[in-house]
């Protein structure tokens, strides 16, 4: 009787080791829980009733996220751990893994201007230690055109020098999570260093390029002459008075057609595709703007041979002398655009009072 119980007992012991116990006097399991590092499983105990499921909460740290949840053979569901049937005493462990290190720029603007210090901050995610940043500039034409200096960890001042044009530089930022070697990021971010200092003669050259076949028609220059010239032989016959005409040659073939051909060549854009510099733009722009003279100057001559028989009857007297590049109005002209003749309103041109016979004039309404 006595080995008869005593093989019970063992026998018991040995179901309880194999999981085959555990039921306590309620009938009911325990379900136990644990976390690594970076974050947390709750409850970290509790009992269920025999063949019920218990349902645990995973919430990792900010900078981590959950890496597995085993044990008692449940399932993960978002941050919801739900086990399988409870039949035994089992556990259930949560790990969880560091998020990847990434990298922004808060402070870097697409284009910054020459001769200029911007700053630059560098906003680092998901560093465990205190982040060792590096930037340095590894390509685009304005690679020498810059110098970096760190200010402290993450920020750092960028520093322009003169440039010849609009140049790209691209930086590469590397980030090291403290001293873990293993948890490193590099990313590359580009922007324009601005030739702001030529900006205004960039925008003259554009707004004559822009109007290249009205400055080779020399439409409103041809009708303003032959309205003028007309004007003041009628008012020369009209008043018995001799009128001072020079013989003036017009339409140089050879201006035209060299004119035409630099128009053509369109130096603004070949300085916008990176392909010359400033210098070398000022140089052929320079270039257009004398032919451009040349081939206007019979004009300006008629129409100032013109201009004292009509201001003899108490017209103002508005006596061209070059072009007038207006980038406001991306217009060329020899009279819209003359400050002394009048203003920009609203976006447009607008003659003074003593001036407004010319905008008749200008367009098509020949009557003064």
């Amino acid at each position: 009787m006595f080995k008869k119980m005593a093989l019970i007992s063992i026998s018991s012991i040995l179901l309880s080791g194999c999981g085959g116990g555990g039921e306590s006097g309620d009938g009911r399991f325990a379900v136990s829980a644990s976390a690594g590092e970076g974050g947390t499983i709750s409850p970290a105990s509790q009992r269920v009733v025999k063949s019920a499921q218990a349902t645990l909460s995973v919430e990792p740290d900010a900078i981590y996220t959950i890496q597995s949840v085993t044990g008692c053979s449940g399932s993960l569901d978002g941050n919801t751990y739900r086990t399988g049937v409870v039949n035994s005493d089992c556990a259930v462990t949560a790990s969880f893994a560091l998020k990847p290190l990434t990298i922004s720029l808060d402070t870097l603007p697409q284009s910054v201007a020459e001769n200029t210090s911007t700053p630059l901050n560098i906003v680092v995610e998901n560093a465990k230690n205190a982040p060792i940043v590096a930037v340095k500039a590894v390509g685009g034409y304005g690679l020498n055109s810059i110098s970096i200096e760190q200010t402290s960890g993450a920020r750092f001042n960028l520093v322009t020098q003169n440039v010849d044009r609009n140049v790209s530089v691209e930086l590469e930022v590397a980030v090291q999570d403290g001293s873990n070697a293993s948890r490193v990021i590099a990313q590359r971010f580009s922007f324009v260093i601005e030739n702001t200092s030529f900006a205004a003669p960039l925008a003259r050259y554009q707004v004559i390029t822009e109007n290249a076949a009205r400055i080779l028609a020399l439409t409103e220059e041809r009708q303003v002459s032959a309205a003028f010239s007309g004007a003041a032989t009628v008012l020369a016959i009209k008043h018995n008075v001799a009128l001072k005409q020079e013989a003036i040659t017009f339409g140089n073939n050879s201006i035209y057609g060299e004119l035409e051909s630099q128009l053509n060549q369109n130096p603004v854009a070949t300085y916008l595709a990176g392909n010359i510099g400033d210098t070398e733009l000022s140089t052929a722009m320079a270039s257009i703007e004398s032919l451009m003279t040349a081939h206007v100057a019979p004009y300006i001559a008629s129409i100032n041979q013109s201009m004292p028989a009509i201001a003899a009857q108490g017209v103002s007297a508005a006596f061209p002398h070059q072009w007038h590049i207006n980038t406001e109005l991306n217009s060329v002209s020899l009279f819209v655009g003359n400050a002394e003749l009048g203003h920009v309103n609203n976006g447009k041109w607008a003659f003074n009072s003593d001036f407004e016979y010319l905008d008749a004039v200008i367009n098509s309404d020949c009557s003064l």
